[in-house]
């Protein structure tokens, strides 16, 4: 039975396990999950003599069944890993299989998929490991997930990040979790602090075409035309990416719409948040927005929008577009 990948990290340190397949598709997980394993047992294997790596067609069915059957020249283990194993030929996947019927246990096995896998439904190789190895589900991460992740990276830094600073970390970054561990070492290099507060975050998540875009964002739904025309050039000097601001716009609005809708029919808003998958910071964040906006407005600027994009894709002259649009939106 395949476990989470929280639950990996959890149990490793005390584990004995020597087999393990990393199932999914969030490459980031998979790649942190293997450095976990290769520290763990890098006192048991020689890096330049019982260390091997193969990735998926290129893998050669001749030389992996030699290699497999073949025991440590200097250490107690060799380590062998096969990165998408899913895309191996029939004949490997075979050989593979075969071995893992009587494995040798001199070889720290593992192995990784490039997508999500069916276990129990895909072939007699991914049965067999399903069976015998260590699974891991290394799955996109959802908003809880992604918390608790979070959070044991702050931990293994020995900072605590509060409820609604780590909130507002999600989402502001995403779910990209190359970017996400950028931006959670910066955050550690930069204060001395144990705990990670919501202005820690402003000011040292520097994104700084994702972060002006926010700004931006936040200052045209306050109505601060100066301050937004400012931004607006910035971001048109360093990135010409007028696009993500419509769509970051566009967003705002659909969920202030969802938002009114739902709280004229009475939901309360627990009920609000699963509609959106969004936080309870993020959700107040919402409503706050609503006090700039009428529910009128909304649909006036849905058009607003439509007509800018139109005028964004057929037009080099970003800036006196978005001056406009921002001009009629601060209205």
């Amino acid at each position: 039975m395949a476990v989470s990948y929280n639950s990996f990290l959890k149990k490793i340190n005390k584990s004995k396990d020597k087999i393990f397949l990393f199932n999914g598709d969030e490459n980031f997980l998979k790649n942190e999950a293997i450095n976990i394993i290769k520290n763990k047992y890098k006192e048991y294997y020689d890096i330049d003599f019982d260390y091997l790596e193969y990735y998926g067609k290129d893998t050669s069915s001749e030389e992996i069944i030699g290699e497999l059957n073949t025991f440590p020249m200097i250490n107690d283990f060799r380590l062998i890993i096969v990165h998408n194993i899913d895309k191996c030929d029939i004949k490997t996947k075979n050989i593979i299989k075969k071995w893992l019927d009587n494995p040798n246990n001199s070889i720290i096995f593992i192995s990784t998929t490039s997508e999500q896998i069916n276990l129990k439904k895909s072939t007699q190789l991914f049965s067999k490991l399903d069976d015998i190895a260590t699974v891991v589900s290394c799955y996109k991460l959802d908003f809880n997930n992604m918390k608790e992740w979070v959070i044991g990276q702050f931990s293994k830094l020995n900072k605590n990040i509060e409820e609604n600073s780590l909130e507002y970390l999600i989402d502001m970054v995403g779910f990209d979790l190359y970017k996400m561990n950028n931006e959670i070492k910066k955050i550690d290099l930069s204060i001395k602090e144990n705990n990670v507060t919501i202005n820690n975050i402003k000011n040292i998540v520097s994104d700084i075409r994702s972060d002006s875009i926010f700004d931006l964002v936040d200052s045209m739904i306050s109505k601060d035309l100066k301050k937004s025309i400012r931004i607006s050039n910035v971001i048109i000097k360093e990135t010409s990416d007028v696009i993500a601001i419509i769509s970051l716009l566009y967003r705002k609005l659909m969920q202030g719409s969802i938002v009114i809708d739902l709280i004229n029919k009475n939901i309360d808003d627990n009920k609000i948040r699963e509609t959106l998958s969004v936080s309870p910071y993020i959700l107040m964040q919402i409503k706050n927005d609503l006090t700039k906006i009428s529910k009128l407005n909304i649909f006036k600027l849905f058009k607003l929008l439509l007509d800018s994009d139109i005028k964004l894709k057929n037009s080099i002259d970003y800036s006196s577009i978005m001056n406009d649009l921002i001009i009629q939106f601060c209205r």
